[in-house]
């Protein structure tokens, strides 16, 4: 197995979360469901929330500058219990993949090509991942900016084209719903997706210059 060695650089590395996060966007539909109108705000107060915790990444990344999260792990935790915390973050990991992946199968399943069977595109969307990963992350990150590009292309002109049939009313009453109901929403959007980008702790030893491009990084990213 090779061990990865290219570097990307702090644009790089923002477009490559801003991508996750929009990807993340079709799992929104399940907190609609539960906040309705208000998941605006919502959305909005689960990034207010995470951005601590994302700032957390920074200062971890540049204590340990060059280093994963899996040697992280072994540095601050020793040997044995790093290994043993590095594996329940490999698992959420895995587990975040394979969600995500059932997702978008799901989403052409049910609206592009129903009588495709489901298993098709669970294979060749992990396929897809696993020829993608090794490139390496040099080559992620340099496609990363078309990726992103494209989809903001793609919802500003669906925002351009529907605008003259959107009523803007709906965003208001606030607050009307239970608490409840808006806690719990706040609660989802926390850890999906802001709270999954724990993942970029993986690649943050990728960075060419970490002292001055991670805080950038994720500066720009709030």
């Amino acid at each position: 197995m090779s061990i990865e060695r290219g570097k990307i650089n702090s644009q790089q590395l923002l477009f490559l979360i801003a991508g996750f996060v929009q990807g993340s966007i079709l799992l929104i539909d399940f907190t609609v469901g539960i906040t309705e109108h208000q998941t605006w705000m919502v959305i909005l107060a689960g990034l207010a929330i995470s951005a601590p915790v994302i700032l957390s990444y920074v200062a971890l990344a540049k204590r340990f500058p060059g280093m994963n999260l899996v040697q992280i792990n072994d540095m601050v935790y020793g040997r044995f219990l790093g290994k043993a915390v590095s594996m329940y973050y490999i698992f959420f990991f895995v587990m975040t993949l394979s969600f995500n992946i059932r997702d978008v199968g799901e989403l052409y399943v049910t609206f592009l090509m129903q009588d495709t069977p489901f298993i098709f595109f669970l294979v060749v969307f992990a396929a897809t991942c696993a020829y993608a990963v090794t490139k390496g992350i040099e080559v992620l990150g340099r496609v990363s900016h078309l990726f992103v590009v494209t989809g903001l292309f793609v919802i500003i002109s669906t925002f351009i084209l529907l605008i003259d049939q959107m009523d803007f009313s709906n965003f208001l009453p606030l607050f009307e719903l239970p608490f409840i109901r808006i806690f719990q929403g706040i609660h989802i959007v926390s850890i999906i997706p802001f709270g999954e980008t724990v993942a970029f702790l993986m690649i943050m030893g990728r960075l060419n210059k970490t002292e001055h491009a991670v805080k950038r990084t994720f500066l720009d990213y709030q």
